[in-house]
C-alpha cells in the first residue's frame, strides 16, 4: 500500500502534519477521466475535523460547482459553508511516484473555508479514517493510504 513518511512540524506550542496534496475537479460529462487536471497545494491533517475542505481560492481556481451548503460548528460558532465534489491526491515518497500524485478512488465531498497562508486543503477524519496514521513519540509519522 502507498504511504507517506515524514516529521511532525512544530506550530504554536503544538505539532502538525502538512503534506503536499493535489486536488482535481471531476471531468465534465463526455470528458475523458484520463485527462485529469489538478492543482497542487499543501494539506493539513486535522483529526479534529470531521469533514475535509478546500480554501475558497483553491475551489475557485478549480472552478468547482457548488453542491449545496452545510452548517459547520467549530470553536468560533456555526456558519454555512458551500460543498464541493473533488478528487484528492497525495504526493508519495518513492522516486517512481514523484511525478504524478496518487489519487483516492472515491470522490470527496468537502466544504469551503477561508484562505489560509500555509495550507489550502484541510484533510479531515472522512479521509484520515480510511488510512492508517501512525504518529511516533520520536516526532515522525507514517500515513498509509487505502
Amino acid at each position: 500500500m502507498p504511504r507517506i513518511e515524514g516529521a511532525l512540524q512544530p506550530a504554536r506550542g503544538s505539532f502538525r502534519i502538512l503534506l503536499p496534496i493535489a486536488v482535481a475537479s471531476l471531468p465534465a460529462d463526455g470528458e475523458s477521466p484520463a485527462m485529469l487536471q489538478f492543482q497542487t497545494s499543501t494539506g493539513l491533517l486535522d483529526t479534529g475535523a470531521l469533514r475535509s475542505g478546500l480554501s475558497r481560492s483553491l475551489a475557485a481556481a478549480l472552478k468547482l460547482p457548488s453542491r449545496g451548503k452545510i452548517v459547520v460548528n467549530n470553536a468560533s460558532g456555526s456558519a454555512p459553508h458551500r460543498l464541493f465534489n473533488f478528487r484528492l491526491g497525495f504526493r508519495l515518497d518513492s522516486a517512481d511516484d514523484a511525478r504524478l500524485p496518487w489519487f483516492l478512488d472515491d470522490i470527496v465531498q468537502g466544504m469551503d473555508w477561508a484562505d489560509h497562508p500555509e495550507f489550502g486543503v484541510l484533510i479531515g477524519m472522512d479521509i484520515i479514517s480510511r488510512c492508517d496514521l501512525h504518529i511516533r513519540r520520536t516526532g515522525s509519522f507514517t500515513l498509509t493510504l487505502p
